[in-house]
């Protein structure tokens, strides 16, 4: 009997919901339940539903700063990708068309994984160009939901599902910049390694596949000395270190 009143239940929610106006506050907690709900292993049908039904305008409104569109954007990429891989770990298998899949539909615009992190959180960046390149032909919504900088300490706040990710975190507009701040420094503490033999420094993948969002080696080199904690020897060469592409969900930080 219960499992056959769910459906309804779920209807009547949807239909309730569709009508209400959408606070700043209900967004953002939406995306964190999401979250939370995927690393318990919960069904997140509700919560999907819920954001399918947003108003377009309404969301735009409300998110509408580059702390906002951070902290939400950010949530929502990791609750997808956990969400996805744990219903069917074998999509991982053929990543690049996963990431490249509608995988969930926000205020009535289906998304993929890439179209968060490439075309929202990277200003419209193509995928491959390893951040010198913007799409040319952006849709009007990615227009209006991107963000106005790239932050390139996202790199350090994504996380694929592979076991070189960086752990997951819930992400909120308060508390953002030290958030990035800290996970950009307990990354780099983990992976970097400094060779005094051979006069290196081993550094993640992530530098070289989005070096433009770091201006460069130059930029790279000054992100590395900001936030790892001994110090970068200048005459050092950089090397970048191998990135395991293991299946490795819910590694979501104490």
């Amino acid at each position: 009997m219960i499992k056959k009143t769910l459906p309804f239940i779920s209807l009547l929610l949807l239909l309730i919901m569709q009508g209400k106006a959408q606070t700043q506050q209900e967004i953002l907690q939406t995306a964190e339940d999401f979250l939370y709900a995927t690393r318990l292993g919960e069904s997140t049908l509700i919560l999907r539903q819920n954001m399918k039904m947003w108003n377009q305008t309404e969301f735009s409104m409300q998110i509408n700063s580059d702390t906002l569109k951070l902290a939400f954007w950010l949530n929502i990429y990791n609750a997808i990708v956990q969400d996805e891989l744990a219903k069917d770990p074998d999509l991982y298998k053929e990543r690049s068309k996963f990431f490249g899949t509608n995988l969930i539909e926000i205020a009535g615009i289906d998304l993929s994984p890439d179209d968060i992190e490439h075309g929202i959180l990277r200003k419209s960046s193509l995928k491959l160009s390893l951040g010198y390149l913007q799409k040319l032909f952006p849709s009007k919504t990615e227009k209006i939901w991107r963000v106005d900088k790239v932050d390139s300490r996202i790199h350090f706040a994504l996380n694929c599902g592979a076991s070189s990710c960086p752990a997951i975190n819930w992400y909120s507009p308060e508390l953002i910049n030290e958030q990035l701040d800290l996970a950009s420094k307990v990354y780099l503490d983990q992976t970097v390694l400094i060779d005094s033999t051979n006069k290196t420094i081993g550094i993640p993948k992530l530098f070289s596949w989005f070096r433009g969002d770091f201006g460069g080696e130059s930029g790279i080199r000054r992100f590395i000395c900001k936030y790892y904690s001994k110090p970068i020897p200048e005459n050092y060469d950089l090397i970048y270190l191998e990135y395991s592409w293991s299946l490795k969900l819910k590694s979501f930080q104490d």
